[in-house]
């Protein structure tokens, strides 16, 4: 027959626990896990997972004794965009003679050439891929190097503009324009360590992205020719020819494929980077317009050609896909910059009015922009799995 009891009165301090109440309390305490193990059994080894984004030393976990490493190589950084080259200036305009009759204008200045643009930037190589497993010692030290993200290049200056020509006097006709400045090639970005980690005689190392090249300057635009003076006994002065526009810069290349790394553990993957794309290029600067001929008024100058527009940089290269997912990011390949536009060239002087107003000197070009700079490459990234 089962017994009840009734309910007991509340046990005095120092009293014993009944045994079940014991054995509850014991399993509520969690266990350690790499606790001291009874009769000579091996010690439970925990799981774990370290990442790194920075180069530092990392000491192997007890009880471990084989770790899987995945690197990601640091990207190559963009090649700037080239500046723009400087448009060209007009030319100045005639003269007309004097103590003739019915006397005739000079010539308008032609118009300076525009300027080319500058071309784009290539963009750096992305960093590579490796993962492998290799052996290692319980409480041994491994140097983990992560390559930082690269510099971005400077944009390329631009160029400046022509000046513009003298006006004519007595003895000479109307002064070219000066061609305008060359645009500057963009710079390059600064490269990066390399990403690896060593333990003992175990290593573990990967490609880094390379960089990009600048883009090149747009070529200057030409200065629009001096309007000619007024002839005596003749018809006006002769326009100024124009000035010839400027080609587009040559664009920068892309960085090449960042090699495949390489391990002195089992079961390896070793991937190389994705090459960086080629900048395109600018547009070439349009050629300026002759002035016109003087006549019994005086002749107009020229306008300017326009400034080509800059290339576009080359596009982001992505790293390749390995067995896990790095943060966003990580090795990719720095954009290239873009190319900075040509200056515009600008009109020719106006030629001497017989009744009335003087001839102008030709209108300076105009400058080039700046290249945009490159963007730099992405960070390096470790993990360790064990």
């Amino acid at each position: 027959m089962t017994r009840f009891s009734s309910p007991r009165a509340s046990r005095p301090a120092g009293s014993r626990l009944p045994a079940t109440a014991a054995v509850l309390t014991m399993l509520a305490v969690p266990m350690a896990v790499n606790a001291t193990p009874a009769h000579g059994r091996s010690a439970a080894v925990v799981q774990g997972r370290q990442d790194f984004t920075q180069s530092t030393g990392f000491t192997v976990p007890d009880g471990v004794t084989s770790m899987t490493v995945y690197l990601w190589g640091a990207g190559g950084g963009g090649g700037a965009g080239g500046g723009g080259a400087g448009g060209g200036g007009g030319g100045g305009g005639g003269e007309t003679p004097i103590l003739v009759p019915n006397p005739v204008g000079g010539g308008g200045g032609g118009g300076g050439g525009g300027a080319g643009g500058g071309a784009g930037g290539g963009s750096g190589s992305s960093g590579g891929y490796t993962q492998c497993t290799i052996p290692v010692t319980p409480g041994g030290y491994m140097l983990i190097g992560v390559g930082g993200a690269a510099g971005s290049g400077a944009g390329g200056p631009g160029g400046g503009g022509g000046a513009g020509g003298a006006t004519g006097s007595l003895l000479f006709s109307g002064q070219a324009g000066a061609a305008g400045g060359q645009g500057v090639r963009g710079g390059s970005s600064s490269s990066q360590f390399g990403t690896l980690v060593r333990t003992g005689s175990q290593y573990v190392s990967v490609g880094t992205g390379r960089t990009g090249t600048g883009g090149g300057g747009g070529i200057r635009g030409g200065g629009g020719g001096g309007g000619e003076n007024g002839k005596i006994g003749q018809s006006g002065g002769g326009g100024g020819v124009s000035g010839v526009g400027g080609a587009a810069g040559a664009p920068g290349q892309g960085g090449g494929a960042a090699r495949a790394g390489s391990c002195t553990g089992t079961a390896v993957t070793a991937l190389p980077g994705n090459p960086g794309a080629g900048g395109t290029p600018g547009s070439g600067g349009g050629d300026g317009f002759a002035g016109t001929s003087g006549m019994s008024g005086n002749g107009e100058g020229g306008p300017g050609g326009r400034g080509g527009s800059g290339g576009g940089g080359g596009p982001v290269a992505s790293p390749p896909s390995g067995a896990v997912t790095p943060p966003t990011g990580t090795g990719t390949g720095g954009s290239g910059g873009a190319g900075g536009s040509g200056g515009e060239g600008k009109y020719g002087g106006d030629g001497d009015h017989p009744q009335g107003a003087d001839q102008t000197p030709g209108s300076p070009g105009a400058p080039g922009t700046l290249g945009a700079a490159a963007a730099p490459g992405g960070p390096g990234y470790v993990l360790l799995t064990w």
